[in-house]
């Protein structure tokens, strides 16, 4: 049986007082952290769903400077934001979902490897020391 009767009619919420009940109550994003400091691949699981976008908030765990990535992933395109506190740099990154740059050639960058039933999975590549922490948030 659905949450409710018919999925587009907000009237059944009762002022958002039972949110089971509410259109897209099940499609509550999940969140979690993680941290990575080499290449290879990071199999993120009990997800409870397999995602259609995530999205993904890193920094450099070397790096007492402003460096940070902010991006999006659903498995076909990736990009993100990005600040390097070593180098100043401020740009729009559209190849991977995760890249932390600081000066010296030290980078740690990421891409959706595979959306998976349970979760996904990420595709590290390291250079230098480059080491991030990150978050995710996955939607359905």
């Amino acid at each position: 049986m659905p949450l409710i009767d018919n999925p587009t009619d907000f009237s059944q919420c009762d002022q958002w007082e039972d949110f089971s009940r509410c259109p897209f109550y099940d499609r509550v994003p999940v969140v979690g952290y993680a941290s990575r400091g080499s290449s290879g691949l990071v199999a993120i699981a009990g997800i409870g769903f397999q995602p259609s976008l995530i999205q993904l908030i890193a920094n450099d765990t070397h790096n007492n400077q402003f460096t940070f990535s902010h991006g999006y992933d659903d498995g076909t395109t990736a990009f993100c934001h990005y600040q390097s506190g070593g180098t100043s740099i401020q740009a729009l990154e559209t190849v991977h979902s995760i890249y932390v740059y600081r000066s010296g050639g030290q980078y740690i960058y990421a891409n959706v490897d595979s959306l998976d039933a349970d979760g996904f999975t990420l595709l590290f590549n390291q250079g230098g020391t480059g080491a991030c922490d990150f978050s995710w948030m996955c939607f359905h």
